[in-house]
């Protein structure tokens, strides 16, 4: 950057310091006025601000607007606000005065991190990932961050994770599920279906586990083996109707029109949406003249029946 160009960016570091009474409405609207010739330009500014901001309305809109850039010392400055490394001017950080405060702001840092998909996230989400005493939210925050940012080196953190019996937090392994479906890793696969096996008939407290690591394992379905479709198949069974829901959705994704046979029967399902889904899945499968001879079976629900004629009269138009 040119000596005319750092003037111009230190003036504006200096005007926004010096309006430190504004709210945060107030510092936004001052923030988008300002004009900036680069990214670069803008870059330092926003940088200097994540160091020193303490109005937290502000400094989440700061957060946000830094997501859209991707250089490394940007992403730096994220990373020190959410590990609390910042060096205040005048002692310690004031933000970490007001815990609930600073929580939002370190969960909008990290979802800002997700965003800009920077391998120098990698280490420092991993580190949150892994530590107990954080609160929940930002561990969740975090697992799905690692699954946006896309590096395989994350894989096996996010299956320890979901593997880990002793983890407090079923919501924190249901975000490890969740970003392992994202990377599409078939490393996850076996462990996955591990664990899906182990909470058979397990209802309520597992029940938003069972099915997104079955949508996870949906996304891995290129790689399907016969242990996973066995899962999947007995998870059609399940006592929760959106496990079985989900299952249905993941076996009618995998273009396999052998599966047709296995989802017939599901038709039948007690749920509406279950019974539904079984529908379309057959139906996407190719499976047109089995859904045809179902309609002569006097036993079928009448929302099943629905389903068919619905279909059937949108192939007509």
């Amino acid at each position: 950057m040119n000596k005319k160009s750092q003037h111009t960016v230190n003036q504006i570091i200096e005007t926004l310091k010096s309006q430190k009474g504004l709210s945060s409405a107030e510092q936004i609207k001052l923030f988008e006025n300002l004009y900036f010739k680069t990214n670069q330009e803008q870059s330092i500014v926003l940088i200097e601000l994540l160091k020193i901001e303490t109005n937290p309305g502000f400094l989440i809109y700061l957060c946000n607007t830094a997501s859209k850039l991707n250089d490394d010392d940007t992403v730096m400055a994220l990373v020190d606000l959410l590990l609390g490394n910042r060096e205040i001017e005048n002692g310690d950080d004031p933000l970490k005065q007001n815990k609930e405060e600073f929580l939002k702001i370190r969960c909008t840092a990290i979802k800002a991190l997700g965003r800009m998909k920077n391998e120098k996230a990698l280490i420092p989400l991993m580190y949150i990932l892994n530590n107990k005493d954080e609160n929940y939210k930002i561990r969740l925050d975090a697992a799905e961050a690692l699954g946006r940012i896309g590096d395989s080196h994350a894989v096996t953190p996010l299956i320890n994770l979901v593997t880990d019996e002793k983890e407090k937090s079923v919501y924190v392994r249901e975000s490890a599920a969740k970003a392992l479906g994202m990377l599409g890793d078939v490393r996850a696969l076996k462990p996955l279906v591990k664990v899906l096996e182990s909470k058979r008939g397990i209802v309520d407290k597992f029940t938003f586990l069972k099915e997104q690591i079955i949508e996870s394992i949906g996304k891995l379905s290129g790689s399907i083996d016969k242990d996973t479709l066995r899962a999947l198949k007995e998870s059609l069974m399940d006592e929760a109707p959106s496990v079985r829901l989900s299952a249905v959705e993941a076996l009618g994704d995998m273009e396999d029109r052998s599966l047709i046979k296995v989802l017939v029967p599901i038709i039948f399902d007690e749920d509406e949406d279950v019974a539904r889904e079984a529908v379309r899945s057959i139906y996407n499968l190719d499976g047109r003249l089995e859904l045809e001879s179902l309609l002569d079976d006097d036993n079928i629900p009448g929302w099943s029946r629905d389903e068919i004629e619905t279909l059937f009269n949108e192939d007509s138009l």
